[in-house]
């Protein structure tokens, strides 16, 4: 029997399918990296689910929803846990970084650069700060260098996404360094010979 075929149609950028891509490069299976640009969705949102990507399709099946397609993903890959109990700390964990991202959009859609700047630093304060506090002491406590558990799962691909578009756009540099912890977790996912080679051939985008 042959293995599925895999296609990911996302836009020629990281967001929402880089978690994605990366748990595909660190399993070593292949797949289709399908990226439009955004004058060509007008033409394809019709055939997406839901009029939204990213899209995987397997086998001409097709999944909407990122955080439905890294779960699907991350039990074919073995990235979900070893059990129910890692499985649901993987989700809670999932549900809080989206409750995170929720707090940056009002950010990322200002126009204005003074604003900008304000609604940042109100962000910062209440929001990453804190988050980056609580998610060092999760990785202390784990003791294994991840977040659930004794191996990958599906969450510190999610992460280790954030950390690096954070440090990329120099969003949050100093205040990842503030925590060890969090900065050794980033060296040890960017490290993993699959996950560097996909780092060093993927397209470079700003987002």
């Amino acid at each position: 029997m042959s293995p599925p075929h895999y296609k990911l149609t996302y836009f020629n950028m990281m967001g929402r399918a880089e978690p994605m891509r990366l748990m595909f490069a660190y399993a070593g299976v292949p797949y289709e990296d399908n990226r439009i640009e955004k004058e060509q969705w007008p033409a394809l949102k019709s055939h997406m689910p839901n009029g939204q990507i990213p899209v995987l399709e397997v086998d001409g099946k097709q999944l909407s929803q990122s955080m439905a397609i890294s779960t699907f993903l991350a039990k074919k890959f073995g990235l979900d846990g070893k059990d129910d109990w890692e499985s649901a700390k993987v989700q809670e964990m999932l549900g809080t970084l989206d409750d995170v991202k929720l707090k940056f959009r009002p950010w990322m859609m200002e126009q204005d650069a003074n604003k900008k700047a304000e609604i940042f630093k109100t962000v910062l304060t209440e929001t990453i700060d804190p988050y980056l506090e609580r998610l060092s002491e999760t990785l202390k406590k784990n003791g294994s260098g991840y977040f659930v558990g004794q191996k990958p799962t599906q969450v510190d691909f999610h992460l280790f996404h954030i950390f690096n578009w954070w440090q990329q756009g120099n969003i949050a540099t100093e205040s990842i360094k503030k925590h060890p912890e969090l900065v050794a977790f980033t060296e040890k996912m960017g490290s993993n010979p699959k996950i560097k080679q996909w780092l060093e051939k993927r397209p470079k985008t700003a987002m």
